[in-house]
């Protein structure tokens, strides 16, 4: 009988990354928040101080629905080294900005007029997983890079179009998503994720 992983996540973009990136999991069956719309689940206030304390947020919050599986969460976003980090745990609901292309427009915006050798960058991937025996585990997994000058490119999500990975001149939106998800934070945390899951399950 296989076990179950629910990764908590109602966002669209991350869900396909996410099941792209973890493939199949010998013994595990992946599921979504999505596939439990019937359980009419209200999600938890993310007041973390960091990636890591939101993606434990969410991931010990959902296990109490699914104790008797597997249960990862995570949180991500953009940090902005000109910006002291910014928009950093905000980057979903930076200035209560509703889509990715006004949180884009705010980020070049806030960066007009700084030059490229200050434009460094960074996406930070933080998954939480809870077992059903309560134990949980962190995996983290970061890239670096320098915001464009201007939105770059139609694939991807979130700030993908003003991202670029270093080594790189392509924005990550300019990318295939097989491009992308080969080098990605995320890729670089659920590898690690998915690592745990075939060896210490």
């Amino acid at each position: 009988m296989k076990n179950i992983l629910v990764f908590a996540t109602t966002n669209f973009g991350k869900e396909k990354e996410i099941r792209t990136i973890l493939g199949k999991i010998e013994n595990f069956e992946l599921k979504f928040l999505n596939q439990f719309n019937e359980m009419k689940i209200e999600p938890p206030a993310e007041e973390g101080s960091s990636f890591e304390e939101n993606s434990l947020i969410k991931s010990r919050y959902y296990s109490k629905f699914f104790s008797e599986h597997f249960v990862a969460s995570e949180d991500s976003g953009l940090m902005v080294e000109f910006l002291n980090g910014a928009p950093g745990i905000y980057s979903a609901r930076i200035n209560s900005l509703k889509t990715d292309e006004e949180k884009v427009e705010l980020i070049l915006k806030m960066m007009n007029g700084v030059p490229i050798n200050k434009r460094d960058a960074k996406f930070v991937c933080v998954v939480s997983l809870v077992n059903p025996f309560g134990e949980i585990e962190v995996f983290k997994g970061e890239i670096f890079g320098k915001i464009s000058f201007e939105a770059r490119g139609k694939n991807g999500f979130g700030y993908d179009p003003i991202f670029i990975p270093d080594g790189e001149f392509r924005t990550f939106a300019e990318m295939s998503e097989e491009e992308k998800n080969s080098i990605s934070h995320r890729k670089k945390a659920l590898l690690k994720l998915k690592e745990h899951l075939i060896w210490k399950r």
